[in-house]
């Protein structure tokens, strides 16, 4: 018998690694063709819903929005925290004074700068206040009238969750005269006395907008902002080492400047609620559940109370931390519905989630 060659045995040698590519290409085509056809779970329920259909006119949004809240601040079970943030620097509108142009950099320096967030700090600040109606959070009443324009959209990719709500509001709402006499102007006139007097001042309001942020899954206000923009008027006496900035000394000037604070409310709501209406799980499968669950900060956990129940315990149950496994054996696709209630400071919440068990492949991020 001939021997192979150097050259034959390299060409057997090649042929057969092409046989186990070959091989290895239909074994993995033969995989990929088994899983795509697999049976999928299909259900045509959304996973999140809107506990509201989006309004779109004036009238429907204004009774929405003026729903959520006076239900929010008057609750004894959510949270409101507000603060007011001013505007420092940056503004369409320049600043009108007698003053060289320099004079009026150290002017506007010492406006964005005196004190940090001085001004902002002007202005009243709450964390965590129930009840706030009573407590002096915001008093929203706004009626048609009082509403220019009004815009009204679902958000999208991470804020799909959520309705974004603007309110192009009338200045009119604002009584000008008030400021002026308010705390927040002595305030802020004593937070200036260093370099200015203020002996005479006026207001006017330049536009009102607000905006409102709602998770549409539970019909409840996640944040509100207000901005008023303001054109002041002023007299102003230098002081001290100012006095340099006027010919005259220490005598009175005019100034007019722009002015903008945006007021930003939070919520935080009590309560328990699974996030999204159903979820599909594979026999022998576990899963924590999809739930959101608040209470106070920091709170002892022997001050409230979580239960789960399942409505067929032999084939789905869930532990205290909220984890369900499914039975390995004589399960089938059926559905199961989980409830969850949670017992806090004297309130009892409670909320259902349907599960599909289902012996078909369950699609990635259901």
């Amino acid at each position: 018998m001939s021997k192979i060659g150097k050259k034959g045995r390299r060409a057997l040698i090649a042929l057969t690694v092409v046989a186990l590519m070959a091989g290895c290409f239909v074994a993995v085509g033969l995989y990929a063709k088994n899983e795509i056809n697999k049976p999928k779970f299909e259900n045509n329920e959304p996973l999140v819903s809107s506990v509201t259909k989006l309004p779109k006119s004036k009238s429907d949004v204004l009774a929405y929005l003026h729903r959520l809240y006076d239900d929010a601040v008057n609750a004894d079970d959510v949270e409101v925290s507000w603060h007011t943030d001013v505007k420092k620097s940056d503004y369409a509108d320049p600043m009108v004074t007698p003053f060289s142009e320099s004079d009026n950099k150290v002017i506007e320096y010492v406006l964005k700068q005196a004190g940090g967030n001085l001004f902002s700090d002007l202005y009243p600040r709450e964390d965590g206040v129930l009840k706030s109606a009573d407590k002096g959070v915001f008093a929203f009443d706004l009626d048609d009238a009082d509403v220019l324009s009004v815009t009204a959209e679902q958000g999208e990719g991470n804020n799909d969750g959520f309705y974004f709500f603007t309110l192009e509001v009338s200045p009119d709402v604002i009584d000008d005269a008030a400021i002026t006499a308010g705390e927040v102007f002595a305030k802020y006139k004593d937070a200036v006395s260093g370099a200015f007097a203020v002996e005479d001042a006026s207001v006017e309001t330049q536009g009102v907008r607000m905006s409102f942020r709602v998770e549409r899954q539970y019909d409840e206000l996640a944040s509100v902002e207000i901005t008023r923009s303001y054109r002041v008027k002023a007299s102003v006496r230098p002081q001290n080492d100012f006095t340099v900035m006027t010919s005259g000394g220490d005598a009175p000037v005019t100034v007019e400047f722009p002015y903008e604070a945006t007021e930003k409310i939070s919520f935080y709501y009590y309560g328990a609620y699974f996030t999204q209406n159903w979820f599909a799980i594979k026999p022998g499968d576990w899963q924590a559940i999809p739930a959101r669950v608040h209470v106070h900060a920091d709170e002892a956990q022997e001050n409230f109370k979580i239960t789960y129940t399942s409505s067929d315990p032999d084939v789905l149950t869930v532990d205290e931390d909220g984890v369900m496994r499914v039975e390995t054996k004589g399960v089938s696709d059926e559905t199961v519905t989980v409830s969850m209630t949670l017992e806090y400071d004297g309130h009892v919440y409670s909320d259902d989630i349907t599960v599909y068990i289902t012996t078909k492949e369950v699609k990635t991020g259901e």
